[in-house]
């Protein structure tokens, strides 16, 4: 805890991020101001600048081609002949449920929630509405369905585990 770095530098670069996130700036413009900014804000904390912008760049490299990959598979998943048959067989069930079962299906087949909702999300959507929920009850619907089919292949769970430095064996209990 010591040689952190204090509240204002600490607080800054998010405080500008959100408000010009709120004036409409592109959020990811405004990560990348942000990033700068604390960039700025820390440069004579860094021992090596080059090594630890190459280190965060890498890191990141991962993570992002892991989202992108399950995005990619819950849509192969959502055209592949099979998943029609399943979901066909789900129309025995009022359209609550089985929006409710295609999410945690998707979800549970492509490891990721938010793939799922990004694949199935118009369809279920409409499934919903046709029972009668509002587009923002519908929204929390799919997100609690899709993250409690959260399997635990999960790349979120491992990915939690690594960063709370916490062995997967002992964060889930199957």
């Amino acid at each position: 805890t010591t040689g952190l770095p204090g509240l204002l530098p600490s607080v800054l670069p998010i405080v500008i991020m959100v408000v010009m996130a709120g004036m409409g700036v592109n959020v990811a413009f405004a990560m990348f101001v942000g990033c700068i900014i604390i960039s700025a804000i820390m440069f004579k904390r860094y021992t090596n600048f080059k090594d630890t912008l190459t280190q965060g760049i890498v890191s990141c490299f991962g993570p992002s081609c892991g989202v992108s990959v399950t995005s990619a598979m819950a849509t192969v998943i959502k055209v592949v002949p099979g998943f029609a048959i399943i979901t066909d067989l789900l129309t025995v069930f009022p359209p609550l449920i089985q929006g409710v079962l295609i999410i945690s299906l998707v979800t549970f087949c492509a490891s990721s929630s938010g793939a799922a909702i990004q694949s199935m999300g118009p369809e279920v959507l409409q499934l919903f509405g046709a029972a009668g929920l509002d587009p923002a009850a519908s929204a929390r619907l799919m997100t609690i369905a899709a993250f409690t089919g959260c399997p635990p292949h999960s790349a979120g769970i491992a990915n939690v585990c690594a960063l709370c430095r916490i062995d997967y064996k002992d964060a889930l209990y199957v």
